[in-house]
């Protein structure tokens, strides 16, 4: 971001450099193993406008989202060529900035005017952060943009109502107006304070407005009690005589308002006086002497005036009130962006944890039938006789079958994971296919001493299901169940007709699981035992899948030392039901 010079640096796309390690505000960026499909998504898809820069402060790439708010190509705002957009008052502050916190490698904030592919200049908040590589060395700054236009304007409103409604204030000379901080001392005041009650202003500035009444009011706590009731009922108004500073009475009508922000706490109180002394001699005058209809007349006229004035006064209030509330509705939308750049950022960092389970996964799982074809295939060289090559033969067999389910299980649950995993659904017999997964199992029962059997009755409902694809759940469910079962127990295979669909259920006699554990069981690369090895941790996980591509829901209940019971349910078949990939 060299402000001085042209650059002819080129672009270069993200991907091929991911940063490993962002350093600011204790945030980690996805690290230098990201793979490029999921950077480039994470920066392509983000909402905010995203810009990088090398180590030599040049810019060497934006996303679409900042390259569609310019309407310039990537080789346009390349280098410099960005700094082409920035409005020319904000252009030597921004360079300021961004060369001040390169230099000592810290994060910057700034707000500047970018001008926009229709040539309006509009304010951006830009956020940039150092990044390293695995070593530590230095490789430059990622930055985000997001448009904070609207949340200047509605400030800038707001100001200006500010300003008019205290400029309206000092012009009404017939109210006294205080503005009183939260204890009730005096921090404004206009022209009509000093007019109507004869102090002055120094007599008037952070004096409590209790200075205002009669010993004897101050005393009985009557001033207090008119904050109290403002602050607890919003507003408190009354009439009644009120003493001036020289000692004369005037009749007056006081109304305070309690002022609170946006979380509702108490900032400070408005207090308005109006000197009320003529229209009630008026009024009175009028019911002792007929013949004074006119000064009654003049009275009221000026009565009118006043509530006009009050209106307006009002009127401002809520044009205030209005400003208030749109800036507070920008604040929201920008924090409602920046959790959003976070949530980005997490999601990154939850792909980069996978991507390592997936690979220490691969490490192990494949390595060990590696092992053994490569000592099968040793034996077979050493071994001359055709019938000692059978055990060797066995082995690599063995082993590249545990390698195929492996591949096929990562396979089928990349499918699941984008969306283009199909079944094709039919008329399945329950019965059939229960008691077929259960002849599928056997010989591992057989071989672990575990007791395997069906009950189905004889009225269950056929299913509308993938026929191997749910011989696939039911062969894996059953196996997880042996794998998991002590010698002498059993696992049983149940089936029963629910509403519009058929339960079937895989139970065993195992240890169980435990109740922080249950709701994981369905998560991809998950083990109740981290030191066991017994698999990649995808079984159940592509079970969930197939399942509820079937329209239908799985489920586990389990008690520790007393076993465990996994619950699918699908959709029944129905006679006029279509059937499809």
């Amino acid at each position: 971001m060299d402000l001085t010079s042209a650059s002819s640096h080129q672009p270069s796309s993200p991907i091929s450099h991911p940063p490993s390690t962002a350093v600011a505000a204790g945030a980690t960026a996805p690290n230098a193993q990201l793979t490029a499909t999921e950077y480039r998504l994470l920066v392509e898809h983000s909402p905010v406008m995203i810009w990088r820069a090398d180590r030599h402060k040049k810019c060497d790439y934006f996303n679409p989202v900042w390259l569609e708010f310019t309407g310039r190509t990537m080789a346009q705002e390349s280098g410099d060529g960005w700094a082409e957009g920035v409005h020319p008052e904000d252009l030597d502050r921004c360079f300021k900035i961004y060369t001040s916190s390169f230099d000592r490698r810290l994060p910057f904030e700034m707000e500047y005017r970018l001008r926009r592919h229709d040539g309006v200049y509009r304010w951006l908040f830009d956020r940039g952060v150092p990044y390293t590589d695995d070593t530590g060395d230095f490789l430059g700054y990622i930055g985000s943009c997001v448009d904070v236009t609207d949340r200047r304007e509605a400030e800038e409103t707001r100001r200006k109502s500010e300003d008019q409604f205290r400029l309206l204030v000092q012009q009404v000379n017939d109210y006294a107006i205080l503005m009183l901080g939260p204890a009730g001392h005096v921090v404004s005041w206009n022209e009509g304070a000093r007019k109507i009650k004869g102090y002055t202003a120094d007599e008037i500035l952070g004096r409590s407005f209790e200075t205002f009444y009669p010993a004897e009011a101050v005393a009985s706590g009557f001033p207090r009690y008119e904050l109290e009731v403002a602050a607890r009922d919003g507003r408190f108004e009354d009439e009644g005589w009120r003493v001036r500073k020289d000692g004369s009475r005037f009749w007056a009508n006081v109304v305070i308002t309690a002022i609170r922000d946006a979380t509702d706490s108490l900032v400070g109180y408005a207090k308005v006086t109006r000197d009320l002394t003529a229209r009630r001699e008026a009024e009175e005058r009028s019911r002792e002497l007929a013949a004074e209809q006119a000064a009654h007349a003049a009275a009221a006229k000026k009565s009118a005036e006043l509530e006009q004035l009050n209106h307006r006064l009002e009127q401002a209030l809520a044009d205030a009130e209005r400003a208030r509330a749109a800036t507070e509705e920008a604040y929201r939308e920008r924090e409602a962006m920046l959790n959003r750049e976070r949530d980005a950022r997490a999601d990154a960092e939850r792909a980069t944890k996978v991507r390592d389970e997936v690979l220490a996964i691969l490490a192990h799982d494949l390595r060990n039938p590696l092992q053994s074809v490569l000592g099968a295939a040793s034996m077979l060289a050493l071994t001359p006789e055709h019938d000692k090559r059978q055990r060797p033969f066995n082995v690599i067999e063995r082993a590249v079958r545990s390698m195929e389910r492996l591949v096929t299980d990562l396979l089928d649950v990349a499918r699941i994971e984008s969306g283009t995993f199909a079944i094709r659904q039919e008329r399945v017999d329950t019965s059939t296919l229960l008691h077929e997964a259960v002849e599928l199992c056997e010989p591992q029962a057989l071989a672990m001493h575990v007791a395997l059997g069906a009950e189905v009755p004889d009225d269950v409902k056929p299913m509308l299901a993938d026929r191997d694809r749910l011989l696939q759940v039911l062969s894996n469910l059953l196996g997880n169940a042996l794998k998991f079962s002590d010698a002498g127990t059993k696992v049983v295979v149940r089936a029963a007709n629910t509403d519009g669909a058929v339960q079937v259920s895989v139970k065993d006699a195992g240890r169980g699981i435990s109740e922080d554990d249950l709701p994981h069981v369905f998560d991809r690369f998950w083990q109740a035992n981290r030191t066991s090895r017994a698999g990649a941790g995808l079984g159940l996980a592509i079970c969930k899948g197939i399942v509820e591509a079937h329209g239908g829901r799985i489920w586990a209940a389990s008690t520790l030392g007393r076993g465990t019971t996994i619950h699918v349910e699908i959709p029944e078949y129905l006679p006029n039901a279509g059937s499809g990939a």
